[in-house]
């Protein structure tokens, strides 16, 4: 069994992120004020890396050839939107980077969890097997809630 995160994380700490989380989210709602629901978000046709050369060759052509523009486009709006997403795409890359190392912390010591459950509950299956009392009935409540699925390589060793 490897522990792959051993560090301590105090609630005055968590206190004092949130805290600065809520005035960067106060900071960032009023510079990006939309806010969709997930409806309206699920059905928006998405500028995303897949058709970002699309769009950059669209915005040339409407730039280089204005007889070719349908006058139901307003070239200083699409201007406008392109900026916002040249500006939002550079805080969304620079939140990553704050967010990154909260994920990776949590994936780790999530990992040395499920590790240990899953120690558990494989010693409960030995343990049930050799008649030790009550171990049956933790193991059938503990995988009863197990949701089984395929897992990467585990270096918990079997008992």
């Amino acid at each position: 069994m490897k522990n792959r995160v051993s560090i301590t994380i105090t609630e005055e700490q968590v206190a004092d992120i949130v805290a600065d989380v809520a005035a960067l989210r106060a900071k960032i709602t009023s510079v990006f004020t939309k806010s969709l629901t997930q409806g309206e978000r699920d059905n928006l046709f998405r500028l995303a890396d897949k058709r970002l050369a699309f769009d950059q060759k669209a915005d040339d052509f409407l730039h280089q050839r204005p007889e070719l523009r349908p006058p139901t486009i307003d070239l200083a709006e699409y201007d406008k939107d392109g900026v916002v997403v040249r500006m939002a795409d550079r805080v969304l890359s620079a939140i990553e980077t704050l967010t990154t190392p909260v994920k990776d912390t949590r994936a780790e010591a999530g990992n040395d969890r499920l590790d240990d459950d899953l120690a558990f509950l494989h010693f409960l299956e030995y343990s049930a097997r050799i008649g030790t009392p009550g171990a049956e009935e933790v193991r059938a409540a503990l995988s009863a809630t197990y949701p089984a699925g395929r897992r990467a390589k585990s270096e918990t060793p079997l008992v």
